[in-house]
Formats: structure tokens, C-alpha cells, sequence
């Protein structure tokens, strides 16, 4: 059952260009088994930012860069801490860490995928916020602030193979939908380390 959406109860915004003015559905959708080939669709198909990272390998701490596709800029990076793979920063655009993303999934939870963030604004004030898988599959997880459902995620095709990649077909893709005055850059940067850390606890 999809959840009732609502605006958040307190700002998290890291772009206010992006953020959303009304209720809005978003296509996710990856090519590879790694999370470097990806782009974000709007209600119509139209591509509305690409999601991309350097080659496997070429990159220590497997940063993705969040890229505007109708401008070109580059909006933010998503990546690994120094000495942790179940912890994932979001850096903003003069690589300032704003958020603190943390896999808190666990045989107590039933292997279903928990994520913890913290927001931290440019006054140093931190929102805390929630993404919460309901079964092992992780076909649908919730993001919440303060008790409030802001965003909700949902898988609408998991192919593994590897040959889609070179077909130019997707891997994986979700629906994700959007609460009024969510930045909605920042929760796909979020989903799609939701999307990894996942991926990385069912290896």
C-alpha cells in the first residue's frame, strides 16, 4: 500500500531551485549492476538529471556526481566515507558534507534495508531522517522526517544480467514519489544510496 505523502516538518533543502512545488513522480532508472550508469526521468520521460560516476575502480571511494541535465551543473556528490562501506556522505558543490548517511540494517530488523541520515544546514542545525524497506526485496521503502512521510520509493524492474548494460537497457528502476517542498535532488542522491547499500547487504 502506497503511503499518504506529506510536506516536511522541517526544511532539509539543499537546492532551493529543486525543490519540488507540488507532489511530484520521478523515474529512476540504472543501466549497471554498480550504480555508475544512471538517470532520473520526470512524469513524461523527459530526462531531468543524470547520476554518473568514474569508471570502476578509478575511484577509491565510489563518488557519484548528481548533474542537472537541462543545464549541465553539477549539483552534488554522493560517495563512501574514508573507512567505511556501510557509511555514505552527500557532499554539496565545494565539497562541503551536508549529509551523514549510515546503513543500519540488521538480522534484529529482518535483513529489511535501514538507513539512517542527518541533514546538516550551513547554521550547523541537523534534521534527522529515516528510509525504511518493508520486506527483503526492498521494493519499497519509506523516507520520513520526524514521523512524516515525505518520500516513498518503489522497484518496477530488477533485471541481472549482465548484457543489458551494453544493450543500453536498465538494470534496475524505481518510482519515486515526492511531497510537496522536498528537495528533490537530495532525496535522489538518497535513494540512490538507499539503492546501493541494499544491493551491497544482499551480496
Amino acid at each position: 500500500m502506497a503511503s499518504t505523502l506529506q510536506p516536511p516538518p522541517a526544511s532539509f533543502s539543499l537546492n532551493s531551485e529543486h525543490i519540488a512545488k507540488t507532489h511530484r513522480t520521478l523515474g529512476l532508472r540504472c543501466r549497471d549492476r554498480y550504480f555508475r550508469d544512471a538517470m532520473v526521468c520526470d512524469e513524461t520521460g523527459t530526462k531531468l538529471y543524470a547520476f554518473t560516476a568514474k569508471d570502476l575502480g578509478s575511484s577509491w571511494s565510489l563518488r557519484r556526481s548528481l548533474v542537472d541535465a537541462n543545464s549541465g551543473a553539477h549539483l552534488l556528490d554522493l560517495r563512501h566515507t574514508n573507512w567505511s562501506v556501510n557509511k555514505w556522505i552527500i557532499e554539496n558543490t565545494v565539497a562541503k558534507e551536508v549529509c551523514k548517511i549510515k546503513d543500519v540494517t540488521s538480522s534484529r530488523n529482518g535483513g529489511f534495508t535501514a538507513v539512517d541520515v542527518q541533514f546538516i544546514d550551513d547554521d550547523g542545525g541537523i534534521t534527522n531522517l529515516e528510509m525504511r524497506s518493508f520486506d527483503k526485496a526492498v521494493s519499497r521503502t519509506t523516507f520520513g522526517v520526524e514521523g512524516v512521510v515525505v518520500a516513498e520509493m518503489t522497484l518496477t524492474d530488477n533485471n541481472d544480467a549482465a548484457f543489458l548494460h551494453k544493450r543500453g537497457l536498465d538494470r534496475t528502476a524505481w518510482r519515486l514519489e515526492v511531497a510537496e517542498g522536498v528537495d528533490v535532488s537530495l532525496v535522489i542522491a538518497l535513494a540512490f544510496a538507499r539503492a546501493e547499500i541494499s544491493h551491497s547487504w544482499r551480496r
